[in-house]
């Protein structure tokens, strides 16, 4: 189905070395591991081929997509990685596209927080809005990432011309369910297209931009970050 030529793709980054050892990140900036860098290449290229293809016959080139991203390098280089493909010169990094503050959980291991702070991670992930050792306020962080999700979805529309932003696993799942959309797993470099609905942000399909891995790099997906039914990660968060 033909989509409309303003919209956002939201996009999770590529995996750093702490989501392979399921540790939570939250606000430490940890870089993409090589497996990371290698799946933000790809998708790069996936996004190069699908972006050609909307704009076929719309007066917008690609090196005109605006490419967005959390200020965390993470996030940036990722971002980096598409914007090269495109022939987009420069990426924007918007702080309030962070991860959520995890506080004193951050650098942990599942174990190792439940092993200090007993059974407040299975309230968490029970759906609880349990307040986090040193961490953001749950209400906060979802005001904040909605807000920063409608303004960019807000200026797609008020520019006619689609964006490219690139944020976090969990702050792709707070606006999803934030707009009542079924919990899902958010693999890394996937996500979900939104657009502007004249008063607020309407959700479009997701995406994943290594679902047509070739056999021969079938390693570039990672399968150690699950959800629960809350949508809420069961092994390395955030």
């Amino acid at each position: 189905m033909p989509r409309p030529p303003h919209g956002v793709l939201l996009v999770r980054h590529g995996l750093t070395q702490w989501n392979a050892d399921q540790r939570w990140q939250g606000w430490a900036d940890i870089p993409l591991s090589k497996l990371g860098e290698k799946q933000a290449a790809f998708a790069a290229r996936t996004l190069l081929q699908l972006f050609n293809g909307l704009l076929q016959d719309q007066c917008v080139a690609a090196a005109d997509i605006r490419v967005v991203s959390s200020d965390l390098q993470r996030a940036y280089a990722t971002a980096r990685a598409f914007a090269d493909a495109l022939g987009v010169t420069r990426v924007e990094r918007i702080e309030t596209l962070r991860e959520r503050n995890v506080g004193d959980w951050s650098g942990l291991t599942a174990r190792e927080i439940s092993t200090r702070w007993p059974g407040l991670l299975e309230r968490w992930r029970g759906g609880e809005q349990v307040p986090l050792p040193g961490g953001e306020d749950e209400a906060a962080f979802r005001s904040r990432i909605l807000g920063a999700l409608t303004n960019e979805v807000r200026r797609s529309a008020d520019d006619g011309r689609p964006s490219i932003v690139v944020s976090h696993g969990g702050a792709i799942r707070t606006i999803e369910s934030l707009l009542n959309i079924e919990s899902r797993h958010v693999a890394n470099v996937g996500g979900r297209w939104f657009y502007w609905g004249g008063r607020t942000v309407v959700p479009g399909e997701p995406v994943d931009l290594l679902d047509e891995i070739p056999e021969a790099d079938t390693d570039l997906t990672d399968h150690t970050d699950h959800t629960d039914s809350h949508g809420r990660s069961t092994s390395a968060a955030l």
